[in-house]
């Protein structure tokens, strides 16, 4: 069953919606590598969770590519 987070960006403020498992949130928190738990989310989404970094804010922080 998946779960609705409302993740907050640190930078920005923006709010991103991203469904997960709570169960692989839990494993991720309990030391699981959150690419292997939450592999159906993308790296953009999995940083939200990570970090509290919006792609945009990354993207200003350490630039393109």
């Amino acid at each position: 069953m998946m779960e609705t987070y409302h993740l907050e960006c640190v930078g920005c403020g923006q709010e991103v919606a991203i469904d997960a498992n709570p169960r692989d949130v839990e494993a991720w928190r309990d030391g699981d590598l959150i690419q292997n738990v939450m592999s159906y989310l993308d790296a953009d989404q999995r940083e939200m969770f990570i970090s509290g970094t919006c792609p945009t804010c990354w993207t200003k922080m350490f630039g393109e590519d």
